[in-house]
């Protein structure tokens, strides 16, 4: 395609000289020169965040083969499925095809094929792959879940992205989610990187729906839009707002539906500022989840979920859902993704975030359930940059691609339903918000469950926590120092 091109360019350099040959009118000369290159990667500078600082399209690498492992149940987010046609289908193959004729490389996709949150075969396969040292079966880059997958990288299996000699990941660029490299890097260290071209980031943000007929039967002349952008949206406000549709049961009309589950917990508890691991002075991450803050969110929940008769939280996500979409609930909480199907009911919907903790909280906090997509690159490969500007690329060109197809196309104008929710989308994915403590949950004793389990009715679980919350926050700080302890050796050594 290259050398199409450019033919193609060298034709139409021809087409003036041949006119001025038979006496016709020369074209003027352009007043713009073009932009110099240095060694054929170097471009001058530029002020748009959304455009590479080197020139990709000049990287020649005589069509190699780029072996890209990945879930299965994920496979659309980077492999075309073939034959769909959808916009999202159409997309996705514009750019890969892009990245391959920018770089010279052929792109093979390789599953596994292992049920969604479990990462035993696909760890499976990359330590045997690493094992075997054979260029021929290497994988280099992994597009997987982003929890349990830290594991890996404990085991040496990734490489340090941030110690790649002539790296092309470029983070000041506006495709990459600075928000996660801001909060996963340790000690200049970093072994995942996530953005544009993980548009699972944008479906599994936690966010909260507004069934619009009611609110307007329920809340006067209150407007819920107001109350977000006024930063009026505090928990306090939603209780009182929730209460307005009284006993449930009795009135068959609930303020919220709610799952009780990780995709509406673990959004409040973050979205209320908890966290569980802090960077003190000196860079180094400290364990900070025994405080009187933590432990007055995770009371506030419990009561929201176990006391509130206003609040339906007898089910998981299939059964909240209905109850909302049928027009029996002011509110519920769930993931961006689910507006397809709310769509497809016809309910009338509002977005908003989850609420601040109270007015003093700084500024909203969006976060996405713990499934979507971060990239990595294997250990042993050769020609490492190369790599880097593979997925320096796939970035790039997802923002003209797939992340317009997904955020733009389908959520902006088809999910949206009304034009504020358009707005909205904006508005949840610039305070999208990232913990270390979350990220990194699985490798320190998967310390993220304790507050979500704190707050499920123990009859769900079969969890009876008789200590109180504060007790079982300080047996979870002790049981993560000793975890934390071989985190921070594993990023200094």
């Amino acid at each position: 395609m290259k050398k199409v091109l450019i033919l193609l360019l060298v034709c139409l350099m021809l087409v003036p000289l041949a006119a001025a040959c038979n006496g016709q009118a020369s074209v003027p000369e352009t007043t713009t020169e073009p932009p110099t290159q240095d060694s054929g990667t170097d471009t001058e500078p530029t002020d748009d965040p959304y455009t590479p600082t080197r020139d990709l399209t000049a990287l020649d690498y005589d069509d190699r083969e780029i072996r890209l492992l990945q879930f299965k149940y994920k496979a659309d987010e980077f492999k075309p499925k073939g034959g769909t046609g959808d916009v999202v289908e159409q997309a996705l193959y514009e750019r890969n095809s892009l990245v391959e004729d920018d770089l010279g490389i052929v792109f093979k996709y390789q599953e596994v094929d292992c049920a969604e949150g479990h990462i035993t075969a696909f760890a499976t396969a990359i330590r045997a792959a690493d094992m075997a040292n054979d260029d021929a079966t290497r994988y280099h880059i992994v597009a997987q879940p982003s929890y349990y997958v830290t594991a890996i990288m404990m085991e040496g299996l990734y490489e340090n992205l941030g110690a790649i000699e002539n790296s092309y990941i470029d983070l000041s660029r506006k495709y990459w989610t600075s928000a996660y490299v801001d909060a996963s890097v340790v000690n200049d260290r970093y072994y995942f990187i996530t953005g544009e071209l993980c548009y699972s980031i944008l479906d599994k943000m936690e966010v909260v729906y507004v069934n619009n007929n009611l609110a307007r039967d329920y809340f006067d002349d209150e407007n819920i839009l107001d109350l977000v952008y006024d930063k009026e949206w505090t928990y306090d406000k939603m209780l009182e707002l929730i209460g307005k549709a009284g006993d449930g049961e009795s009135t068959g009309k609930w303020g919220m539906a709610v799952p009780k589950d990780s995709y509406s917990i673990d959004g409040m508890l973050c979205a209320m500022g908890l966290t569980m691991v802090t960077v003190n002075n000196t860079g180094v991450p400290t364990v900070n989840i025994n405080t009187q803050r933590n432990i007055s969110i995770v009371e506030k929940l419990r009561d929201l979920y176990w006391n509130n008769p206003s609040v339906n939280a007898n089910g998981n996500d299939s059964n909240s859902l209905p109850i909302f979409s049928e027009g029996n609930a002011i509110f519920t909480m769930t993931l961006m993704d689910r507006a397809s199907s709310l769509y497809n009911s016809g309910v009338n919907y509002t977005l908003i975030p989850m609420p601040l903790y109270d007015k003093e909280q700084k500024d909203y906090i969006v976060v996405s359930q713990d499934n979507y997509s971060i990239m990595s690159l294997c250990t042993k490969l050769t020609d490492k940059e190369m790599y880097t500007a593979v997925l320096e690329d796939l970035c790039y060109r997802s923002h003209s691609t797939t992340y317009p197809a997904v955020y733009k196309k389908t959520y902006s104008l088809r999910y949206a339903k009304i034009p504020e929710n358009a707005a909205m989308f904006d508005f949840l994915f610039e305070h999208l918000n990232f913990d270390l403590g979350y990220i990194y949950s699985h490798v320190l004793g998967d310390c993220k469950n304790v507050p979500r389990y704190l707050i499920y009715p123990a009859s769900y679980l079969g969890i009876n926590y008789q200590s109180g919350i504060g007790s079982e926050f300080e047996k979870l700080s002790a049981s993560m120092d000793s975890k934390l302890a071989s985190f921070i050796e594993f990023f200094w050594k």
